[in-house]
């Protein structure tokens, strides 16, 4: 189970809503937001590369 990485923020730095977590990556709900955690997006991609 993958877990939020504590040097992420729990706050969307765009519109300031609690992020939600899922597949490794922090993002926010609200659907007129669309932000996503750059340090989750990369940490994701280095796993998905590592794996293959």
């Amino acid at each position: 189970m993958m877990k939020r990485k504590p040097e992420c923020s729990v706050i969307c730095p765009v519109c300031g809503m609690r992020l939600a977590f899922e597949d490794g990556v922090c993002y926010c709900p609200a659907e007129y937001c669309g932000y996503k955690c750059d340090k989750c997006k990369l940490e994701a991609e280095k796993n998905e590369k590592g794996e293959k």
